[in-house]
């Protein structure tokens, strides 16, 4: 530039012209390469600059990333912990129902005990009255008789369950059902099968109110028939009935008294042959 040109030509000499023009020479070198330097130096800064501002970027946009990462683990975990709970509340749910039914079920052996021992006696009771009647008839002293050896219908309805074995709908064991079911309506009049005498009028175990006639000898054997879950007794204990008599009302169905096991109202009408159950059908 001028200014270097002005300090060379000031020179009072040609050697100290030369070494002016040598030392602006340098000066102006150094100059150069400082200028340079500060030039790659701002370049180097700047694109620092922007390395950190494209790095800042980067790093925000995985904090953002992170955050619904963590947002979104937190949600599964609060399902999970709902899930588990779920689980827990299934599991224990299970638990009180698993031990519901275990007490039903010792409760029910036990009603079932009770039932037997109750059939159990009741056939004692008509095979003694059966053999007692039979040797009555071998004496020659009168008995009990249908006349014609046949049974009439207790009630006129249509069969809702036959004789033979089922799984029982009200305690889901597969036994013997050992009676006819005839669908007819509580409150209606049944009806004595045949003449005999009523031995019992009870309260049973399943069978709930029981009313059982002693026909004595048809057929050759003691029959006796039993009608069940009954509304309530027309005849009592004792009693003698003709054929076609109302002993009794039907009745049945869950909650009802007197009803035993049963899911409805209908007649569970059995018949006895020398103390054991035999299908009805074979006597109507």
């Amino acid at each position: 530039g001028m200014g270097e040109l002005a300090v060379v030509l000031q020179s009072q000499s040609p050697d100290e012209f030369a070494t002016r023009l040598v030392l602006v020479q340098n000066a102006m070198r150094s100059e150069g390469n400082v200028l340079t330097g500060l030039a790659e130096s701002r370049a180097n800064l700047a694109a620092q600059r922007a390395t950190l501002v494209a790095k800042r970027e980067q790093v925000a946009g995985m904090k953002r990333q992170q955050e619904a990462l963590v947002q979104k683990i937190a949600g599964l975990q609060a399902q999970a912990i709902d899930a588990q709970h779920q689980v827990e509340s299934l599991i224990a749910a299970r638990a009180s129902a698993v031990a519901a039914i275990e007490r039903e079920k010792k409760a029910e052996e036990t009603r079932a005990a009770a039932m037997r021992a109750e059939s159990a006696r009741l056939s004692r009771i008509l095979a003694a009255r059966a053999a007692a009647a039979a040797r009555a008839r071998a004496a020659g002293r009168s008995s009990y008789s249908a006349g014609g050896g046949a049974l009439s219908y207790p009630v006129n309805a249509g069969i809702t369950s036959p004789y033979g074995m089922r799984t029982n709908p009200v305690t889901g064991i597969y036994k013997l059902h050992d009676g006819t079911d005839f669908g007819v309506g509580c409150g209606t009049p049944v009806h004595a099968a045949a003449s005999g005498t009523v031995i019992q009028t009870a309260l049973t175990v399943g069978y709930g109110n029981q009313l059982v006639i002693d026909h004595g000898v048809i057929r050759g054997a003691g029959v006796a028939t039993s009608y069940n879950h009954l509304m309530s007794f027309a005849r009592g204990n004792g009693a003698h009935v003709s054929r076609g008599e109302v002993i009794g009302y039907s009745g049945g169905g869950e909650g009802m008294y007197g009803a035993g096991y049963s899911t409805g109202c209908h007649l569970h009408f059995m018949v006895y042959v020398n103390g054991g159950t035999v299908d009805p059908m074979g006597w109507l």
